[in-house]
């Protein structure tokens, strides 16, 4: 895979240093170490070199956005429901109606949910394999292009959603400058990415489930988040609240942790002896979440173009 050296995507500095190297554990679509390093003048930390822009479809699998049927996740699937509700209704106490564009749809979850709730619902997919996994109804209002080649008009949406994709974007700072253009003056940009600062982050490293090298280019905190989005016209955003819900999100994260290792180490495990130590590492990964009850394994933000009366409370 042809790699690309950039420098800091918020500050501009060349100047960083590696924190740590790690591999594609999870989709196993390349055997190339990846170096996550820090920024030395802001700190932000970001893949580097990464995957050149051509190749970096290269690191999705052509089901990559196809839903979770696993026997886990349908066990959590209400409790992601509820989640999901959740935010709804925090976008509501914004823009109880109006336009909306996700970014990074997927195969269109989150739009169908809130065109339920009565909004005009818009998607941007990068990977065109989604489509696989759209509901029909959607097919048209999902652009499978880059955001700039959409050509929506200006200040055109009331809400633009990023569920975790901001961390895929290839270039960051291109794409919050047209979403700074097409949305409105008291539009509602909400923005959802893995927190660094999380405990799995810091105690696992290069083994942390959620890293997903190469395909998360960058790793933010809030801090971090911040100060891009500052940098490109938006107004420092609310910090939501963390989640009961936090606690049961990714719930075996760790016991990924644990065989993302022996993987690296080439240390070969009977799937007997893995299928058992499954239960017992969700439970103890359960316990490091009320352990760590104050760090957040997400940051939830909420931002606008410009201050307005409308929102001024919730900031």
């Amino acid at each position: 895979m042809s790699l690309d050296t950039i420098s800091c995507p918020i500050c501009g500095s060349s100047n960083n240093k590696t924190l740590f190297k790690s591999k594609d554990f999870r989709l196993k679509t390349t055997s190339e170490i990846f170096n996550i390093v820090k920024c030395f003048d802001c700190s932000f930390l970001f893949l580097n070199p990464r995957p050149e822009i051509d190749k970096i479809g290269e690191a999705y699998t052509s089901d990559f956005n196809k839903s979770d049927q696993s026997f886990l996740y349908k066990i959590i699937e209400p409790i992601f429901n509820l989640a999901q509700k959740s935010t709804i209704r925090m976008l509501k106490s914004y823009k109880k109606n109006g336009k909306i564009l996700d970014i990074g749809c997927g195969n269109g979850t989150f739009m169908l949910a809130m065109q339920n709730s009565g909004y005009d619902v818009w998607g941007v997919e990068f990977n065109k394999d989604a489509k696989k996994y759209t509901d029909n109804s959607l097919k048209d209002r999902i652009f499978y292009d880059d955001i700039k080649e959409c050509n929506f008009p200006p200040k055109n949406f009331d809400i633009i959603t990023m569920f975790h994709s901001l961390e895929h974007i290839y270039n960051i700072n291109d794409l919050l400058v047209e979403v700074r253009r097409i949305i409105k003056d008291d539009g509602v940009l909400f923005i959802c990415v893995p927190d660094a600062d999380f405990f799995e982050f810091r105690l696992f490293g290069p083994y942390n489930y959620n890293l997903e090298v190469p395909r998360h280019l960058y790793f933010f905190t809030p801090k971090s988040l911040r100060e891009l989005l500052q940098r490109k016209g938006f107004i420092s955003g609310r910090l939501l609240n963390k989640s009961i819900f936090e606690l049961i999100l990714s719930p075996a994260s760790l016991y990924h942790v644990v065989w993302n290792f022996f993987d690296d180490k080439k240390i070969l495990i009977n799937n007997i002896v893995k299928n058992i130590t499954f239960i017992p590492l969700v439970i103890a990964r359960f316990f490091l979440c009320i352990f760590f009850i104050f760090n957040r394994q997400n940051i939830e933000m909420v931002c606008q173009r410009s201050k307005t009366d409308a929102l001024r409370n919730y900031l």
